[in-house]
């Protein structure tokens, strides 16, 4: 599976939201694929100085 990285404004919590809710939909994925994807929101957090 390949997986697309776009840039978020994780000020926006829209767009925080929209993140987790496609996480969350996103079932199928192996535990690994969400872990990366996690660490890639987190990434994406510290980058904007957003709090966890």
């Amino acid at each position: 599976m390949d997986i697309v990285k776009f840039k978020v404004d994780t000020h926006n919590e829209a767009d925080r939201q929209a993140i987790l809710r496609e996480l969350a939909e996103h079932t199928s994925l192996t535990a690994s694929e969400q872990e990366q994807l996690l660490q890639e929101l987190h990434e994406l957090e510290v980058q904007s100085g957003a709090e966890p």
